[in-house]
């Protein structure tokens, strides 16, 4: 029945003609209101709604009507008619009523745009229409009386009371008048930004990365988003979900603008944007705000992460400057309020059992610490920031965390004592930040704390079954190890000796990290059939043990401290390295991926994939290159 209604045809008819579907009568319902769209502009509004309204279920049910509709000369007149209308600010002062029913018009025809876009797109044929789309784009860069409250049954009722109509026409009949307006435009603009959002989002996908009008006006609309949300909200829900719509669309198109070469002071500008955002919100961790500003931080890390990938463009020296030293106070502005006093923060509402707060948060402010960090011109802030960590005794905190990881382990997995340690880790880069550690006692910590007594438990391994000896290992290999090369890297022969004696509080690890690289079948202690792996982080594991024995060695023999040694048997290491630089087919084959981001990484290829002796993806690329780095450690030391 639908199909006959839109094509003018019955299924018999249909069937007996040779023409598609898509092809219409001219008296079919579809193809009255495609005549009807030909003169847009002198339609009736309530008429003109309802066309529209038809258009979009029939393009949501019906998918060959998208094609119908695109080949009429009606979907020119409804992108054109979109570009006249006038932005709801402006109509709004003298018409309510129309700006409503104007921006229920621009949703239905961004919606009737979007779903084109996305059925071109699926036939590689999307370019040429997106292209006319953008240029059209001005309105959106930019019901009724009756909409929601019974006014009609309402005079019914109360005609005859004197305050209904008021002396001056300004009694209740007006204020529920005004509060349809209101309802009805806040609806209809809310159909037109999700409208909105998703033609956006087909645009980006259609045009990127060598569009530059859709990268500009994505940008706009970024900064758009971001500086609307730092406007007082209403108090409803609604608003609630509106403010966290658009932080959720901001995010979305930075994360693609990330994805193509965008020049520093866009960057700049939409960071400076993003944290007056941020800085606006005065409970982040209160639980109406919580995931909001969630969104907001995962926004800010992808702005950073964009930045430090940009290219700095070259010629104006002066211009660089200027905008390092824009940037770098901006970051250290980061640095204290996001991140310092945000752990901390974070780190007491982990002890309240009722916080919605959850690992991925200490997780989100580490990579936002990293990145900034990253940032050009940092290594020459080290004094403030140092500042502003011992202001908010972050190191402390930090610390604290890792002795209360066994405690907060949520089934078994003292996940905390990776995170906190992931955290001083990155910390540590700065030299200042590693004597500050060192002075702190952070060494000490490390063995005292009882979640030490677990790492050094035999059954500690990266292939273990148990959920907190896999985490364990995690907190060996990327936490101590790496936060131990840091520091000795710092202070030298003055904190030598105690590196080597937490190195010699775990015998197990150091035993283990050689076993697992005993070529197969020639091992001792372990049968032949159990299965063998080589996987990143022990690869990792034994490259940081080696560089710290052979710091520990050097500075062993060219200082008088006495530095004790680290029953860590290299030489047998380096056999058993050199054994599987040897062996790359059996090297490929035993390779296992841990974790979501090591298997895309083996799933891509690299570009000498096939020729003999190079890897075939990155996830080998990586492990063969720690190797060779390990190799080349462990034949210096000889």
């Amino acid at each position: 029945m639908a199909n006959c209604l839109l094509t003018g045809k019955t299924p018999r008819e249909a069937l007996k003609e040779d023409s598609k579907l898509s092809k219409l009568c001219p008296d079919s319902v579809l193809a009255t209101a495609l005549n009807k769209l030909q003169s847009i502009s002198s339609i009736p509004t309530p008429e003109l709604l309802a066309i529209l309204d038809f258009l979009t279920s029939a393009q949501n049910y019906w998918p060959w009507t998208i094609f119908a509709i695109h080949q009429d000369k009606a979907m020119d007149e409804l992108r054109a008619y979109g570009g006249v209308l006038e932005p709801s600010s402006k109509t709004l002062r003298h018409n309510a009523e129309k700006a409503a029913n104007d921006a229920r018009v621009a949703a239905y025809i961004a919606e009737t745009l979007a779903m084109q876009l996305y059925h071109l797109r699926q036939m590689g044929q999307e370019h040429e229409f997106a292209e006319k789309v953008v240029r059209g784009l001005d309105y959106f860069l930019r019901e009724g009386k009756q909409y929601y409250y019974a006014l009609e049954l309402a005079d019914e009722m109360l005609r005859l009371d004197p305050g209904w109509i008021g002396p001056r026409e300004n009694g209740f009949k007006n204020e529920m008048e005004t509060a349809n307006l209101n309802l009805s435009l806040v609806d209809a603009q809310i159909a037109l930004f999700h409208a909105w959002e998703f033609l956006l989002v087909e645009l980006s996908t259609c045009l990127l990365p060598k569009g530059q009008l859709i990268t500009k006006q994505m940008m706009q609309v970024a900064e758009q988003c971001l500086s609307a949300n730092q406007e007082s909200q209403g108090p409803t829900r609604i608003f609630e979900r509106i403010t966290q719509s658009r932080a959720n669309l901001a995010m979305v198109l930075v994360q693609r603008l990330t994805e193509v070469s965008l020049m520093p002071k866009d960057i700049v500008q939409l960071l400076t944007t993003l944290w007056t955002t941020i800085n606006g919100i005065e409970n982040p961790f209160g639980s109406e705000q919580l995931q909001y500003y969630r969104t907001l931080l995962k926004t800010l890390f992808i702005v950073l992460r964009g930045y430090n990938g940009s290219q700095v463009p070259v010629g104006n020296v002066k211009a660089a400057n200027d905008s390092i030293v824009a940037i770098n106070q901006g970051i250290l502005n980061i640095l204290d309020r996001v991140v310092a006093q945000g752990f901390r923060t974070l780190v007491t509402l982990i002890h309240d059992p009722e916080a919605m707060v959850f690992p991925e948060d200490i997780a989100l402010l580490t990579a936002i610490l990293q990145a900034c960090l990253a940032i050009p011109g940092m290594d020459q802030c080290q004094t403030q920031i140092l500042n502003i960590m011992v202001t908010h005794d972050v190191l402390h905190v930090a610390t604290s965390l890792f002795s209360w990881s066994d405690k907060l382990a949520d089934k078994g997995d003292p996940v905390y004592g990776e995170l906190s340690l992931l955290f001083l880790l990155e910390l540590s880069t700065l030299p200042l930040l590693a004597e500050q550690l060192a002075c702190d006692g952070l060494l000490g910590q490390l063995t005292s704390a009882n979640i030490s007594t677990h790492i050094q438990r035999p059954n500690v391994s990266p292939y273990t079954d148990s959920v907190g000896a896999q985490r364990c290992y995690g907190i060996w290999a990327k936490g101590i190890l790496p936060l131990l090369l840091n520091i000795l890297t710092v202070l030298g022969a003055t904190i030598a000796p105690e590196v080597a004696f937490v190195l010699s509080r775990f015998p197990n690890l150091l035993k283990s990290s050689i076993e697992r690289f005993e070529a197969p079948g020639l091992s001792r202690t372990v049968s032949r059939e159990a299965p063998q792996y080589v996987s990143l982080i022990t690869v990792s594991e034994v490259h940081s043990l080696a560089l710290i024995t052979r710091v520990l060695a050097i500075l062993r023999m060219n200082n008088n401290r006495d530095i004790p040694d680290v029953a860590w048997d290299a030489a047998t290491l380096l056999e058993n390295v050199e054994f599987w630089l040897s062996s790359r087919k059996l090297l490929r084959d035993r390779i296992l991926p841990l974790g979501s981001r090591e298997a895309d990484w083996r799933s891509m290829k690299t570009a000498a994939a096939g020729a003999p002796g190079k890897s075939d993806n990155k996830l080998e690329a990586k492990v063969v290159a720690l190797l060779e780095a390990v190799k080349e450690i462990l034949s210096d030391s000889d």
